[in-house]
């Protein structure tokens, strides 16, 4: 089966700098997320971002699911490198995915996050950054759908 992957970061993309810890995601660009997933029917999750390690994991998940946000879309996390190498973990995870994933080959991928610095230059092209005082917006949103629908990305 034929796939599109999000990788995703979380603060600064799914919150903004203006909402309290316990907020995590904000109601706003929660709808755009939502939006990604209508727009893009085989879309899977792999999440980039630092609440993927440790325990906020469960705290990530809790607030997914409070955000009826589909878990059967969540494929998995990058492996851990170290800090300030997400662009390396993404790369690491694009070079490992046929081989942990032997039933999925991943047609288009685009990456989500705030801090284009961690990215280590990864993939420019597919890499769409939120402004972390916004997060995801409209116009952000809409080019990550555009990138998905465009054939041979």
């Amino acid at each position: 089966m034929e796939i599109d992957v999000l990788f995703l970061d979380v603060d600064g993309v799914l919150n903004s700098e203006t909402l309290s810890y316990s907020e995590l995601f904000s109601s706003d660009c929660v709808v755009h997320l939502h939006r990604i997933f209508a727009a893009v029917p085989d879309l899977r999750i792999v999440f980039s971002t630092s609440w993927r390690l440790y325990s906020n994991r469960h705290e990530l998940l809790r607030h997914w699911q409070a955000h009826s946000l589909p878990t059967h879309c969540i494929l998995g996390d990058t492996p851990e490198i170290q800090h300030s190498q997400r662009g390396h973990e993404i790369q690491r995870w694009l070079d490992e995915a046929p081989h942990n994933y032997p039933d999925f080959k991943v047609r288009n991928y685009a990456v989500l996050d705030d801090e284009p610095q961690l990215l280590n230059g990864f993939h420019r092209h597919v890499t769409f950054i939120c402004d972390p005082i916004l997060g995801l917006t409209p116009l952000i949103a809409d080019r990550v759908i555009a990138h998905f629908a465009s054939p041979g990305s």
